[in-house]
């Protein structure tokens, strides 16, 4: 008698006569699903980014996978050139916008081949079709592991990573056109990527002009981020600076330069900057907002680079439990943007 270990953690007591007569056996290794077959006199290993295995915010968890049937079907190629983006509309603005190098491969479930096409898939199928990016179907549960187990919605596409550039912030700034509805958001150290989906989910919706990330300390623009954000980081135009506080002093310094205010953001302490409340501060310039990391805000010399400081007071309630007394930085985030575009469109309150 011997051990199998499947990938999906179940462990089976096979007999020494049962062996042979399996088709496959799939286990993951370092982030790889690998594929033996009896037919096949080598060893065909099919790659699969780790990296969605290996960030946080797991969607249906690990649980969800075990209790999948059925195993990867050898016959259909699961090979990545590049990064897999999960969910309907992450894949179909990854494939309409020309951000990602290279489009590679349309996986999508194969109950789909035979019958008629959500408008979603069907845009999906048009798209590749211009794009000449080629559809495979395969089972679910292959689209299940090249997701990490996240929602895929019955997609994903093998796609280059969207890489961000590294900018000057002079060349960045200089000679643009920054009127007073301008907003500009620089993310200081946001790490969580479900935190860094949604906040760009919210940039796009709301219409902030461009998104600045330092390229370190920062959350990396992953698939998840772009399944977090609806599919929002696929055309969302942001820029890349050098993380240290050198360049996001160049940076602020530019933007004043040009008649700029920068924004910054406080749950209330103590600063050399003036304080206010949302409802009281009035757009009267092109605003470059900063919205620090989770848990420390933004840093103290971060702080004194900025005009101003923005709080979201809280309304008065006699009887709220002081446990929750701040919001989430994506909620925050959002509240912040929407007051900033308001006023700015009203010409200022």
């Amino acid at each position: 008698m011997m051990i199998v270990k499947h990938f999906t953690g179940n462990t089976r007591w096979l007999s020494k006569q049962t062996v042979p007569a399996l088709m496959k056996l799939v286990h993951l290794q370092d982030g790889c699903c690998s594929f033996f077959t009896k037919d096949s006199s080598s060893h065909v290993q099919k790659n699969i980014p780790k990296y969605n295995y290996e960030l946080p915010g797991k969607g249906k968890g690990s649980k969800s996978q075990k209790s999948r049937k059925g195993r990867l079907d050898q016959h259909v190629p699961v090979h990545s050139e590049g990064e897999i983006v999960f969910g309907v509309h992450p894949v179909t603005l990854a494939l309409s916008s020309h951000l990602r190098s290279h489009l590679y491969t349309v996986f999508m479930d194969r109950k789909h081949r035979d019958s008629q096409p959500t408008p979603a898939l069907y845009s999906i199928h048009d798209l590749a079709a211009r794009r000449q990016v080629p559809v495979h179907y395969v089972p679910r549960n292959t689209l299940t592991c090249l997701s990490g187990n996240r929602p895929h919605q019955g997609v994903c596409l093998d796609a280059s990573p969207r890489l961000l550039p590294h900018c000057d912030p002079q060349q960045l700034i200089q000679g643009l056109d920054l009127n007073p509805s301008v907003l500009w958001l620089l993310l200081y150290n946001v790490q969580d990527p479900m935190n860094m989906g949604a906040i760009l989910r919210s940039c796009y919706f709301l219409g902030v002009d461009r998104v600045i990330v330092p390229h370190i300390n920062s959350c990396v623009l992953s698939p998840v981020v772009s399944k977090a954000s609806a599919g929002a980081m696929e055309v969302m135009d942001i820029h890349q600076v050098d993380g240290h506080f050198r360049s996001v002093q160049h940076l602020t310094q530019v933007w004043q330069s040009e008649g700029g205010k920068v924004v910054g953001t406080t749950s209330g302490e103590d600063s050399s900057c003036p304080v206010y409340g949302l409802q009281d501060f009035t757009v009267s310039a092109p605003t470059l907002l900063i919205v620090g990391n989770e848990g420390s805000g933004i840093d103290r010399d971060v702080v004194e680079l900025c005009d101003t400081l923005l709080t979201i007071p809280p309304p008065s309630r006699p009887h709220a439990d002081p446990a929750v007394s701040s919001l989430n930085v994506s909620v925050a985030t959002g509240i912040l943007i929407h007051w900033l575009r308001t006023a700015a469109c009203a010409g200022g309150r």
